[in-house]
């Protein structure tokens, strides 16, 4: 099997041709599992989260996402959200593209997606955000950076819709989430879009094996979507967190200004913090797929970090998107 390496931009696209689309990125990197730690500590001699964790040398998992993600979209446009303390664990050599925003808490994924949206809607507020988790490797670059933009080109033809990208499964995964696809969206067959019937998460085994034999896809978490319509899903699911943001976001626009200083930032995303509800992103976005477009990725399977067995055995070798 290859090594993971660091991606790089000599593909079909670039950050500077998408520089006149307001395309932005965000990375998830605030995972916190127990579980992923410990398996850290036993493969890398680090106990620390899986994705500051690199193979053999290579690129860490977020320092690949990060790279791999600005080959399409301009680094001054990546936000990194990482958990409250975990800028220890990144390689002090390595300077990632973007802005790392460090939460103050950890308050589940709904703040996680909740907190760099907010900074994009400051900055361009038409703006189209692809979403990614921190704990893929990507092999090979090629074919998964083009899916990438082919998902961010769907989210603005489809500007009400967030658009999750779907990967054909290998096997009958049982810690995974899969998705349930429904018929093609009408004028949308050639380019392989897909309404959602349901999601479903780890389920057992007995029904992987049914989900695989029925053409079910497994849910990367990817995702892509207009700023706005990310904010109002926001508004109906998660109610009172949105209030919250809502403050920081004005304050962000009045600093981008030049009306308030940017002293007050650090300040306010604490406030925001304190008491705020602990939410789950998918869980709740999940529940409702008629906002949800599939898009299956061309050629490439999925597999992540999390699974103690197979990731000790081959030394962390089992985290990557690869060619099915």
């Amino acid at each position: 099997m290859p090594r993971p390496r660091s991606v790089g931009c000599g593909l079909m696209v670039s950050s500077e041709r998408n520089n006149g689309r307001r395309l932005w990125g965000v990375v998830l990197a605030a995972g916190e599992s127990q579980r992923v730690r410990k398996l850290a500590l036993r493969v890398f001699s680090r106990e620390s989260p899986a994705q500051y964790s690199g193979a053999s040398g290579g690129p860490s998992l977020i320092e690949h996402t990060v790279n791999g993600l600005a080959c399409l979209v301009a680094p001054e446009r990546i936000f990194t959200v990482i958990g409250n303390g975990h800028c220890v664990y990144l390689n002090p050599e390595v300077q990632l593209p973007g802005r790392l925003l460090e939460e103050p808490a950890n308050r589940g994924t709904a703040a996680g997606v909740m907190l760099p949206l907010v900074y994009v809607l400051a900055q361009e507020p038409e703006a189209t955000v692809l979403i990614l988790p921190s704990d893929h490797f990507v092999l090979p670059d090629e074919q998964f950076v083009p899916n990438l933009e082919r998902a961010a080109h769907l989210a603005e033809c489809l500007p009400n819709r967030l658009v999750v990208l779907g990967a054909a499964p290998t096997r009958p995964q049982a810690d995974f989430g899969w998705v349930e696809a429904g018929p093609f969206l009408e004028g949308m067959a050639d380019f392989g879009a897909r309404s959602v019937k349901r999601f479903y998460e780890e389920p057992s085994h007995e029904e992987a094996e049914r989900f695989l034999q029925r053409g079910y896809f497994w849910n990367t978490r990817i995702m892509a979507v207009k700023a706005r319509t990310l904010w109002t899903i926001g508004q109906q699911l998660f109610p009172g967190m949105l209030k919250r943001f809502e403050n920081l976001l004005d304050l962000l626009k009045l600093i981008n200004n030049g009306n308030a200083s940017r002293d007050l930032e650090k300040l306010a995303l604490r406030d925001v913090y304190r008491g705020l509800e602990t939410a789950n992103f998918s869980r709740r976005v999940l529940r409702a797929p008629e906002w949800i477009t599939l898009l299956p990725m061309s050629d490439l399977s999925s597999t992540n970090w999390g699974h103690d067995g197979r990731v000790a055995a081959r030394q962390m070798r089992s985290s990557y998107l690869r060619l099915a």
